[in-house]
């Protein structure tokens, strides 16, 4: 898939972002969508970043951004 230029990234936002609820079911489902993308696109080459899992981000609590 190619990457979004600037003005078709910027299309991608609509009105005002609100944060999801806490029981809100995602609009698309999530997980296949991140199991497709592989592993080498993960791996920083660096330890100053822990590596994503899937297991990293289902035990991340909802709502708690993340800083990479």
């Amino acid at each position: 898939m190619p990457l979004l230029s600037r003005e078709q990234h910027l299309a991608t936002f609509g009105g005002t972002m609100n944060p999801a609820g806490d029981n809100e079911v995602p609009p698309f489902d999530f997980w296949s969508y991140f199991d497709a993308i592989p592993a080498s696109d993960f791996e920083s080459g660096t330890t100053a970043r822990p590596a994503m899992s899937r297991r990293s981000i289902e035990s991340r609590p909802v709502g708690t951004s993340t800083s990479w």
